[in-house]
């Protein structure tokens, strides 16, 4: 049946559409059928509900679409073929857009639209049915991506993702390209497989909104690789589309604005939370930069995300304000995660310049992922130890948690960001120029290389990571940068007495990223460290059980009893958790084992000079307590996933994992001596 045609009296007297109610046990949700009809037919469709409440195979099939709502200016009317009549709807134009490339000249399609599917103007509906998001793609026989019409070359862009798709394939699940046609020479700088031309019309798709929203992320994550892409009248699968994504991110190539602002749009697509696995934090990280209209929905995407889905007790709400919900969020995470402080790692790093801009009335615990990045975050810290968070209480306005206050700060200088007038080497050579003008022993400067570096460096990981400079590599760096007075020296681009060198400093240099946007500080016992950039003289560094990472705090202006927190730090003087446990022995090193069942450095261990060998107990630790007993390899497994060791009690039949060593809570600490504070956090 096509669509029919009405008489201009008829459509003016068309009433608007009255959703009839879903049921409220989020089991059913609406789906709208496409009728056939010519490209210059008006739209017309038909909602029809329908039920997840029954067998998988018994779910009528659907697609399901992925776009931006556009401009809500200058709406396109859509007609609604109701039990009673012709109703209407108003549509964005970017929406009507899709309907009619969605619809099929010959029969009717059945499709899953957010903006018409969802009555918008009933918040408890809505909220219900954002709740059940995941499942609604996940369910859908097909995800379809709409990119809008073709515009800024295009045809260009989509022709050659599907050409490149046909000799590299891009596998998400390990995040590497794999080449299809062993016959044909690799893809490098050299044969680089992109003119010019190509190059700019697949930055201008990727600058398009689409890959700018926040919600899309979900919706490819959960179609899958069989997505299909469609821009214009041209298509392609969104495995492709990654696969030219990677292939731009790994181009090395002549630079130039194009290639840094496609670098800048690959960088961000690739580090996405697109794989089967992802921490639900990680996700929201990640997710900063993207744009939504909502910034309760941040929360609400990251609920879809690994870790979190169908474990954290937590329902959309859009009568609740976007404090409470981020608060909120926190709390409840507090409860799932037994209590850990992990998510401190999220605060103050992109605390904005402007103290007007952000979520009003937020804790300074509650992480603010409205705000965009201005670091990158630190790496794996073990501040902390391996020990349990001593957790008080938690309201909306105070979390209440038990540390040891470390240093005070006594000096701070700013490094300041990257930018083409005053390059990130020159603000770190200046700013340690202005701290430490009298230069540091070698040993202190292996300890300062660890702090700039976030321990990124390529002897900390084993095994260590191809393309990473060595602990020597990063100390000569840091050595002439605090000698050097002409500090042309250290750009690579000038560097170039000697190849080595210039290469030397390449390596180097990246090392350093982590000073970006952060403040070097010393404490009055004469440490050095890195920390928020709105940290100040007076501010208190203190380590918080269970929580990786120093954090920089304030005395709050209102009660001086309570603190606010200004963000982590790293310090030379407590890397490896020695205000806890003192010092490692001489012979041993902290470093970061490969996770093999994420592929992560993220395994705190103890690796000997003498013979090369790593454990993960920590050698300061005195013997377990008689209740408790190790648990490794096979035995482990069986308790936590991908955890190398963790511990049994005998009597309660308790586990733990290898962060909450039973020899490292508080009370125990107490027992050896250390001075535990009680810190009220507002």
């Amino acid at each position: 049946m096509s669509a029919q045609v009405h008489s201009h009296d008829q459509i003016e007297n068309v009433s608007m559409l009255e959703y009839e109610h879903l049921a409220e046990d989020d089991s059913e949700i609406r789906v709208l059928s496409i009728f056939p009809g010519a490209s210059t037919d008006d739209i017309h469709i038909q909602l029809s509900a329908i039920s997840f409440d029954v067998p998988a195979a018994d779910i009528p099939s659907y697609e399901a679409l992925s776009y931006t709502w556009g401009s809500p200016k200058d709406p396109v009317r859509v007609f609604v073929r109701c039990e009673h009549g012709l109703r209407s709807l108003f549509v964005t134009k970017n929406c009507h857009e899709a309907l009619q490339i969605l619809r099929r000249p010959d029969k009717a399609r059945t499709v899953w639209i957010d903006a018409i599917c969802i009555n918008q103007m009933d918040v408890k509906e809505k909220s219900r049915q954002v709740s059940i998001m995941r499942s609604i793609y996940g369910k859908a026989a097909r995800v379809i991506v709409w990119l809008g019409r073709c515009a800024d070359d295009s045809d260009r862009a989509m022709e050659w993702i599907n050409a490149l798709s046909l000799r590299i394939k891009y596998d998400r699940h390990n995040d590497v390209l794999e080449s299809l046609d062993a016959d044909r020479p690799p893809v490098t700088s050299s044969n680089p497989g992109a003119s010019t031309m190509e190059v700019e019309a697949f930055t201008a798709l990727l600058e398009r909104p689409y890959f700018h929203r926040l919600w899309v992320w979900q919706e490819v994550r959960m179609g899958g690789d069989g997505t299909k892409v469609t821009c214009g009248d041209c298509e392609t699968t969104f495995q492709a589309l990654m696969t030219a994504v990677c292939y731009c991110k790994q181009k090395v190539g002549e630079i130039n604005p194009t290639v840094i602002r496609l670098n800048k749009r690959a960088t961000f697509m690739q580090s996405l939370p697109l794989n089967d696995v992802v921490d639900g934090m990680t996700a929201l990280d990640r997710l900063r930069e993207c744009q939504c209209t909502d910034q309760r929905d941040r929360i609400y995407t990251a609920l879809a995300f690994g870790d979190f889905y169908d474990r954290l007790p937590m329902t959309p709400d859009y009568e609740c304000s976007t404090r409470d919900v981020y608060v909120d969020f926190i709390l409840r995470y507090l409860k799932l995660a037994g209590k850990d402080l992990r998510f401190l790692r999220y605060v103050g790093d992109c605390a904005p310049h402007d103290p007007t801009a952000g979520i009003a009335d937020m804790p300074s615990w509650t992480p603010d992922w409205t705000q965009q990045n201005i670091t990158s975050p630190l790496s794996f810290g073990v501040c902390s130890g391996s020990s349990a968070t001593s957790f008080v209480s938690a309201t909306r306005v105070q979390l209440t948690v038990q540390g040891v206050r470390v240093g005070s700060v006594q000096e701070v200088a700013a490094f300041g960001c990257n930018t083409l007038a005053r390059p990130l080497y020159m603000s770190i050579c200046r700013t340690l120029q202005s701290l430490l003008p009298n230069g540091v022993d070698d040993a202190r400067l292996r300890r300062l290389v660890r702090v700039l570096t976030s321990s990124t460096y390529a002897e900390h990981f084993v095994p260590p990571p191809g393309g990473y400079a060595t602990m020597d590599q990063c100390s000569r760096y840091l050595r002439q940068a605090l000698q050097e007075h002409d500090l042309s020296s250290l750009d690579p681009k000038v560097a170039a007495d000697t190849l080595i060198w210039g290469q030397e400093l390449l390596l180097a240099q990246r090392h350093f990223h982590f000073c970006q946007g952060r403040s070097l500080f010393t404490t009055i016992d004469g440490e050095i460290g890195v920390g928020p950039e709105q940290m100040r003289e007076g501010d208190t560094l203190a380590i918080l059980l269970g929580c990786q990472y120093a954090m920089v705090l304030r005395p709050s202006e209102v009660d001086r009893d309570c603190y606010r927190v200004i963000g982590n730090a790293l310090c030379t003087h407590i890397m490896d958790a020695e205000p806890l446990l003192g010092p490692l022995p001489s012979e041993f090193e902290c470093v970061q084992i490969l996770n093999e069942g994420d592929g992560s450095y993220r395994m705190p261990a103890f690796k000997n000079r003498l013979d090369g060998s790593v454990t993960h107990r920590d050698p300061r630790l005195p013997p377990l307590p008689p209740e408790w007993e190790t648990l490794s390899g096979t035995a482990t497994q069986e308790f936590i996933l991908h955890s190398p060791l963790a511990y049994r009690n005998s009597l309660t039949q308790a586990v733990l994992d290898f962060r909450r060593d039973p020899r490292m809570d508080a009370d125990a600490l107490k027992e050896r001596g250390i001075e535990i504070e009680t810190f009220t956090l507002v």
